[in-house]
């Protein structure tokens, strides 16, 4: 449910008596979990795995470059799911620890995954007892249900007059007055405790109404004015000058080693992977190696980022060089480099970034060409080298 519609939007953009319409609505009430999106569904007989918008899967370079999904994929992949249908998509709130953004919760939910919404063909599923019966199959959270039904006349005037406050007289109210107590209040006065915090007090991201217009559902938010000040100000201050000249020293390095790929990798490699996807890590893998060995100088202008979170941290499994790993575990320079470069030809590239200027777009697609190439091939290299030798023998006989 990314990209929610404020509240008070909707009743800016459409005005009063739309919002009266819907509130005559049943409506299906969630705390708005601060956790991080994770989503699957099954395709094909295999189960694909997504973040953010639901839409790119995760893929093998995105599980190397950090192991923070590693857990609810495990999960997911450690259940019986032959019963789940093809093609409906589980979205979850997912939690790596009790702090996955800017709210520290009490606990966390059930092997990490909260289940928020499941959808079919782009349509939501929206039935609670299919939502709960769901969570249970996939051992995780249920939705955080705060209320379901019709809005009384009471609930209606206290929204309506929420929506009708001023923004900077609700952020000045909620300084001293606590969001979650004040629209639990109003919607569930009976809820002892909100989804993963003891009691009403502590902060909470906000609510999600799903309002049934008619069996088209309406979807919109109500945030805690104090949560969208603190995410304000964490933007304001993401870029800074010294971020600036050590990104130009990561783009240097970048277009040093696609040159140096280009001109001097070497492909003719023995690959051990039992799939294309890890065959495509593991020689990008042995390309980064080789660049490393005859360039270990050049990494000296890099700035090293403080010690990873366990989560974030490069995931070694997926890495069969042992030689690597070790370089990569005791040099935070190179591990950070060895992370751009992954994502670099992670998929396919179309347009320029901070690190990635339009000079290098065409190298990048023929490397990554080649890389993907060679990794689909099942051949084993030594078999296929020795092969050719044969061919050639007989051949001159």
């Amino acid at each position: 449910m990314a990209g929610l519609t404020h509240l008070k939007d909707l009743y800016s953009s459409k005005g009063i008596q739309f919002i009266e319409k819907l509130f005559s609505n049943d409506v299906y009430i969630t705390e708005k979990i601060d956790g991080s999106r994770f989503a699957f569904k099954k395709d094909n007989g295999e189960l694909v795995f997504f973040k953010r918008d639901g839409k790119t899967p995760i893929n093998m370079v995105d599980r190397t470059v950090m192991s923070f999904y590693e857990s609810a994929i495990e999960h997911i992949e450690s259940l019986k799911l032959n019963n789940i249908p093809e093609g409906i998509t589980f979205g979850f709130e997912y939690f790596a620890n009790n702090n996955p953004g800017s709210i520290v919760y009490d606990k966390i939910p059930k092997n990490g995954l909260i289940l928020t919404d499941i959808s079919s063909g782009g349509s939501a599923i929206t039935n609670i007892d299919t939502l709960l019966s769901y969570s249970k199959q996939l051992k995780v959270s249920p939705p955080p249900i705060i209320y379901n039904g019709k809005l009384s006349g009471k609930q209606k005037e206290q929204l309506t007059d929420f929506l009708t406050t001023e923004w900077d007289e609700l952020f000045i109210k909620f300084k001293t007055e606590s969001f979650t107590s004040y629209i639990i209040s109003i919607l569930n006065s009976k809820l002892k405790n909100t989804a993963l915090n003891i009691g009403t007090t502590k902060p909470i991201e906000g609510i999600v109404f799903s309002f049934n217009d008619g069996g088209t559902f309406i979807n919109a938010k109500v945030v805690d004015p104090l949560y969208t000040q603190s995410a304000r100000n964490k933007t304001k201050g993401r870029y800074t000058p010294q971020a600036k000249e050590n990104n130009s020293n990561l783009k240097e390095i970048l277009s040093d080693m696609i040159s140096f790929i280009k001109t001097k990798g070497v492909f003719d490699i023995e690959l051990k992977g039992k799939t294309k996807d890890s065959r495509y890590v593991e020689l990008l893998s042995e390309l980064f190696l080789q660049y490393y060995q005859k360039n270990k100088g050049k990494f000296s202008k890099i700035e090293a980022h403080g010690g990873d979170v366990k989560e974030l941290d490069i995931n070694y499994k997926f890495i069969p060089n042992k030689e690597l790993q070790g370089v990569l575990k005791s040099k935070p320079k190179v591990k950070r480099v060895f992370k751009l470069f992954l994502n670099t030809f992670g998929k396919t590239r179309n347009r320029a970034t901070n690190t990635i200027d339009k000079s290098m777009l065409g190298d990048i697609g023929t490397i990554t060409s080649k890389v993907k190439r060679l990794s689909e091939s099942s051949i084993n290299y030594k078999m296929d080298s020795l092969l050719n030798s044969i061919v050639k023998i007989t051949t001159l006989k």
